[in-house]
């Protein structure tokens, strides 16, 4: 998917709306393997902010010769930190995965699964699990009511600081849906219609849940959502 496709959120011109400059974001979803983000690289300038969803690893075929999933990674860890107020990099349920070296997700690459882990390891204070911009929460699959009490989380400040201190027992796979079609789910694995019915904050863009045709916009039960995963059918 290049830069173009990528799904935006704002105005292009920035107008003035209820007294409130509007931010022109650039959201990537699911890199899985690959490096399109790189098409976004020349276009920094043209936004407000860049969000980069997660799920850098896994891409099925494993084919590395062609893109090195942690070099590229890296790469894009470097471009976070020369645009530290623009880029954001956030983690996904496949790069949790690694931290966990569990083989409990489709496309698990277990040949590389210890050096996937000690990257992640070395750079996991520069990657989040969610960035709020502009009222807006992104994060890789969204924050349900049920999984924010259940773990005594208030804020997007507290996730963000258990998952840097390496408290990764929220962020596991939770619930009886095979999928993550679960309330219980968190902002790595829950599911579009779980998070439309237990939405904790009522704005929120995601990616996680493939979609044919993206972007999915939603305003039911309350919840503003932008949901931005393309689906590989």
């Amino acid at each position: 998917m290049p830069c173009d496709d990528s799904a935006e959120y704002g105005d292009a011109n920035k107008e003035i709306v209820n007294g409130e400059k509007q931010m022109k974001i650039l959201v990537i979803s699911d890199v899985h393997g690959t490096d399109y983000w790189k098409t976004c690289v020349d276009k920094v300038d043209e936004y407000d902010h860049i969000v980069q969803m997660g799920d850098w690893f896994d891409d099925w075929i494993n084919d590395w010769d062609k893109v090195d999933q942690i070099s590229n990674l890296e790469e894009a860890l470097s471009f976070q930190s020369k645009n530290k107020d623009k880029v954001h990099i956030l983690i996904g349920n496949h790069d949790l995965n690694s931290y966990l070296m569990k083989e409990s997700v489709s496309g698990h690459q277990a040949f590389k699964e210890v050096d996937i882990y000690h990257t992640l390891k070395e750079h996991i204070d520069e990657m989040n699990v969610a960035v709020e911009i502009g009222g807006w929460v992104f994060s890789h699959a969204g924050f349900t009511k049920t999984w924010m009490k259940l773990h005594n989380f208030n804020s997007i400040e507290e996730v963000n600081d258990a998952f840097h201190n390496f408290n990764f027992e929220p962020f596991k796979f939770y619930g009886w849906d095979v999928t993550g079609n679960d309330i219980t789910q968190g902002p790595t694995w829950v599911r579009i219609d779980s998070l439309i019915l237990d939405y904790y904050f009522d704005k929120q863009a995601v990616g996680h849940t493939p979609l044919k045709n993206p972007p999915f916009i939603s305003h039911k039960n309350g919840l503003e959502l932008v949901a931005m995963m393309v689906s590989a059918q």
